[in-house]
């Protein structure tokens, strides 16, 4: 293969985009070009990358129980394990359904042997811890903290050998109807053989609607950041389920946030679920656009209209999940993973696979 010519185009540039472009290098032995975005370090968060999440479904669990495993071990090759922390996680029920779906997660978790129990303030313990009514506390789950890792991926790119290409280096870009791409960047032509479209920014710049619409929809987004509190969150993290609402408190106090709809309602919604942050104030805000599952499983497959791999609606745990996706993708995977993976492609039926996220969309209706 000629120096400019690539096995695969990875489009993105999250953190589960970058671990997929590392993975597919170092462990497929394909030769890998990035391209994203270095002006996607926002201040405000977006994302939260969680060894755990809102899933009822037995076979994601299983998936998810052996990436996490797989992903430490990785993480701590490549230099990352310092981005690695533990953290507990609350995860708090909304809506009719909550309860039901509180308790499908808490099957799930000691069905898997993972440390979660139910959270049961009361009184002025809840004035002075902000837990909510009725919720589960993961303990001891594992965050990536994304901030940390700013460099590192370059790092371990340049080590497997994995080229990368910042947007504003390209001049001009096509991706086939047959999903090959052909660029210029910083004044050369390259080819890749497949583009992967590996984050939400990377979907809605570059896969044909059709492709998506059945499965993708692009909401808007607002990411809150707030001055100190001194109120702590049971945990790290809060996830409210139903309104895909996500809180982390940083060890100043600080929180962060981010959730569907405008900056108002998102506090609003945020003061709703936690007492005592009554008197908090914010320090900032950002609105952008996310893609979310309309069934709430994973998306994964090639589009139809144009021939390109597309990795959606995997939600928080999309990180932990990568190494099986890249061995998919590869055409590597084992039997097990290959019946995973296909049972969320881009032209499923849906009643096999769909979780918790549903819920949320049906009572929003």
């Amino acid at each position: 293969m000629k120096p400019n010519q690539y096995d695969l185009a990875v489009f993105g540039s999250s953190p589960q985009a970058q671990v997929l472009a590392a993975l597919m290098a170092e462990n497929q032995a394909r030769r890998v070009l990035i391209v994203h975005n270095p002006a996607s370090q926002v201040p405000l968060m977006r994302a939260l990358d969680l060894s755990v999440g809102p899933i009822a479904r037995p076979a994601r669990w299983r998936a998810l129980r052996r990436g996490v495993e797989e992903t430490l071990r990785v993480a701590a090759a490549a230099g990352l394990g310092t981005s690695l922390d533990r953290c507990d996680v609350v995860m708090v029920r909304d809506g009719p359904s909550g309860a039901a779906a509180l308790g499908h997660i808490r099957a799930m978790a000691d069905a898997h042997g993972l440390a979660v129990e139910r959270l049961a303030p009361a009184g002025p313990a809840r004035e002075e811890t902000g837990a909510p009514s009725d919720a589960l506390i993961w303990r001891d789950a594992t965050r990536f903290d994304a901030g940390r890792a700013h460099g590192r991926f370059a790092e371990w790119h340049e080590r497997v050998g994995v080229t990368r290409l910042g947007i504003g280096e390209i001049g001009e870009l096509l991706i086939t109807r047959d999903g090959t791409v052909r660029l210029e960047g910083r004044g050369e032509r390259m080819t890749a053989g497949q583009a992967v479209l590996a984050d939400d920014e990377a979907i809605l710049a570059h896969a044909n609607a059709p492709d998506i619409g059945a499965r993708l929809a692009s909401v808007a987004m607002t990411g809150l950041l707030t001055e100190p509190v001194k109120t702590r969150l049971p945990g790290r993290a809060a996830v409210v389920i139903g309104e895909g609402l996500v809180v982390l408190q940083h060890a100043s106090g600080v929180l962060s946030a981010f959730g569907e709809g405008s900056g108002g309602r998102l506090a609003e919604r945020l003061l709703s679920h936690l007492s005592g942050f009554e008197d908090v104030r914010l320090a900032g805000r950002s609105r952008y656009s996310m893609l979310r599952s309309i069934d709430g499983a994973p998306v994964v497959g090639r589009g139809r209209t144009r021939r390109v791999w597309i990795v959606g609606g995997l939600g928080m745990t999309g990180l932990f999940e990568m190494a099986s996706l890249g061995r998919f993708i590869s055409g590597q995977s084992d039997r097990q993973e290959t019946a995973f993976w296909r049972a969320h492609s881009l032209d499923r039926d849906g009643a096999g696979v769909a979780d918790l996220a549903a819920i949320a969309t049906a009572e929003a209706a």
